[in-house]
């Protein structure tokens, strides 16, 4: 989760709040944002491993095969391609292979751009995979967790961002963190209101 919202925040601060560097190629990355855009790629390199792993114990958990005993790879195999879970998570999988090729290969903002897009795409599967995709009211409880996960990895993960990159945006720092704020706020308003949301469905009732 935490290489998640970093992967989201150095792709998000580094190609929407970012202005490029003086003299620099338009549209070319340059400077502080090209090092914010490297150090997503590591992010989602951890982010990958992790989503990785959690879809292979996923099954054998839910199999209750090891991933040692024979036959363990073709149950994976059936566990992504026909449960709704696994599905779920290899399409996330997939999207932070993409979101990385992107990170790590990026040389223009465009691509960089597509990356961060694709990573909060990304974020989205884990709603299928919650609480409340099974809860009542199953539409509106994954749509407000969908909004909680993706305001609230742009929010911390965006603020992770910041911290690991200030000491290189020089004069550029008021003017990003700026930008960064009015994301901010808006992500405080998407997570206050559909965690209250999410938590109704839930609960039912306040008595």
């Amino acid at each position: 989760d935490l290489a998640a919202a970093l992967t989201v925040g150095l792709l998000a601060v580094g190609t929407w709040c970012t202005a490029p560097e003086r003299g620099a190629p338009a549209g070319e990355l340059t400077g502080s944002r090209l090092i914010m855009i490297r150090r997503a790629a590591v992010a989602a390199a951890v982010w990958l491993g992790a989503s990785l792993s959690f879809l292979v114990l996923t099954a054998a958990d839910l199999s209750g095969i090891r991933i040692t005993d024979p036959g363990f790879g073709w149950l994976l195999v059936t566990f992504v391609g026909q449960i709704d879970l696994g599905r779920a998570l290899g399409a996330s999988a997939l999207l932070i292979l993409v979101v990385f090729t992107f990170a790590i290969t990026a040389t223009h903002v465009a691509t960089a751009a597509w990356g961060a897009a694709l990573s909060l795409l990304a974020v989205l599967p884990i709603a299928l995979a919650g609480h409340s995709a099974v809860g009542s009211d199953h539409m509106n409880a994954v749509d407000s967790l969908a909004i909680h996960l993706v305001a609230a990895c742009l929010w911390v993960g965006g603020l992770a961002a910041l911290v690991l990159i200030a000491g290189r945006l020089g004069h550029q720092l008021q003017a990003v963190v700026t930008r960064y704020s009015r994301l901010a706020g808006w992500c405080f308003v998407a997570v206050a209101a559909s965690g209250v949301i999410n938590a109704l469905l839930r609960l039912g009732s306040l008595r």
